[in-house]
């Protein structure tokens, strides 16, 4: 979860979302014998430190518009020809997340 430079920082957090979807799975009865696949996706980069927030949700927009498709390949093949987003991109998230805050803060 490292924007910047690829890398994964700390892996804590895999055994905590793998703790979390064991308790959740097995709420509904199921048991899975198989742990969740780990993969390192290399996703767009920033060019500097202050649009973080926004890349992510930018990021997070792609996949999941990317897994509402029809037929969906894997994050890997998604994300194969990294990029950065475009200042315009990144303006849209913005403007997103502006109007979602202003629409709840005075509705």
């Amino acid at each position: 979860m490292d924007p910047i430079s690829h890398r994964n920082r700390d892996t804590t957090w895999k055994s905590i979302v793998d703790t979390a979807m064991n308790l959740v799975n097995a709420r509904k009865g199921k048991k899975f014998k198989k742990s969740a696949s780990w993969d390192v996706v290399k996703g767009p980069i920033q060019p500097d430190s202050n649009q973080c927030g926004f890349y992510v949700m930018k990021f997070m927009k792609d996949v999941i518009a990317h897994y509402s498709l029809d037929a969906p390949t894997s994050l890997s093949s998604m994300f194969k020809n990294v990029k950065t987003y475009t200042l315009a991109e990144i303006d849209e998230i913005r403007e997103e997340w502006a109007t979602c805050v202003i629409k709840h803060a005075f509705d």
